[in-house]
């Protein structure tokens, strides 16, 4: 029986699934089955999946028709056979030695349920925009919750005991979309939650990531989750829209203007001018995108 177990949902990740998948092969802890659930794909992912497969014997592929993340990661709970389960997106890139510290904190800290890490954010071309330093205590982390921040705990560096996962039910459909900030909840209910603060994900956004095309959707969903939450907790509903700021660029543009913003502001001066003038040459070219591409420069070269 492996320690840990890893879950790995995909759906159509051709694109980043062999990187993702050569570092969770190069983990300095290697007492691990990697389950990957093929959300039914239609590109080359079965393929790569095979032959993967074919050559590490820790590396079983389960398949289902194209029903979601929720689905996908209940199957791979429900298969798995190690008494922690880790997270794992096939765009993402982990550290090689991301298990082995994560598993040296929790199985010495019989409290903690649910350990995250700290990331770094990287784009489409693997170019680094942000370290992002999590939380690292209980109460903190719950607090973020509470307020409807699911990256309180970001989802593809979860590890959990699975006990904790099968005592709350595993991840409710109800909530999809939400489903990490849902789970947290509930882990928080029946057990400490915890980051490390040190970097062991290369986190990788898109253009065309859940987080932006289903802002309206994971905004109703948050919002009936918190309500839920505050209702069983006692918590006065008026903090409720103080809580549910989703405010997130919702074009091109935006996104780009977004991310060399956060390249400059993480020291990655060649990424910020990068993205600066992809925001300046996205259409509609004007004066007023002209003034904002002034600004991002001058921030840029400010925290320069």
């Amino acid at each position: 029986m492996p320690q840990i177990s890893i879950i790995m949902p995909v759906y159509n990740g051709e694109l980043y699934l062999e990187k993702s998948l050569n570092s969770i092969k190069n983990q300095t802890f290697s007492d691990f089955e990697f389950l990957i659930i093929d959300d039914g794909s239609t590109d080359r992912t079965p393929e790569i999946l095979k032959k993967y497969a074919s050559c590490d014997s820790r590396i079983r592929i389960l398949n289902q028709n194209h029903q979601g993340i929720v689905k996908a990661l209940n199957l791979g709970i429900e298969e798995s056979r190690g008494l922690f389960i880790a997270r794992m997106d096939a765009d993402d890139i982990a550290l090689p030695d991301r298990l082995e510290k994560q598993y040296n904190k929790i199985n010495s800290s019989p409290d903690i349920v649910a350990l995250g890490t700290s990331i770094t954010m990287i784009d489409p071309g693997s170019r680094k925009l942000r370290n992002c330093f999590s939380a690292t205590e209980n109460q903190e982390i719950v607090e973020l919750l509470i307020r409807g921040k699911g990256s309180a705990i970001v989802h593809p560096t979860a590890l959990f005991r699975k006990d904790a996962l099968q005592k709350i039910g595993g991840y409710r459909e109800k909530y999809k979309h939400v489903e990490d900030l849902d789970l947290y909840i509930r882990l928080s209910e029946v057990g400490q939650l915890a980051n490390l603060g040190e970097i062991l994900l290369h986190y990788r956004l898109h253009e065309q990531s859940a987080n932006l095309i289903r802002i309206n959707e994971q905004s109703a969903l948050t919002k009936e989750l918190l309500i839920e939450i505050y209702n069983k907790r006692g918590i006065s509903l008026d903090k409720l829209n103080e809580n549910l700021n989703f405010s997130r660029p919702s074009s091109r543009a935006e996104i780009f203007g977004v991310w060399s913003g956060q390249a400059f502001a993480g020291g990655y001066w060649q990424t910020g001018f990068y993205y600066a003038f992809r925001f300046l040459f996205c259409p509609p070219f004007n004066w007023t995108k002209t003034k904002k591409f002034i600004q991002i420069i001058k921030s840029g070269l400010h925290s320069k």
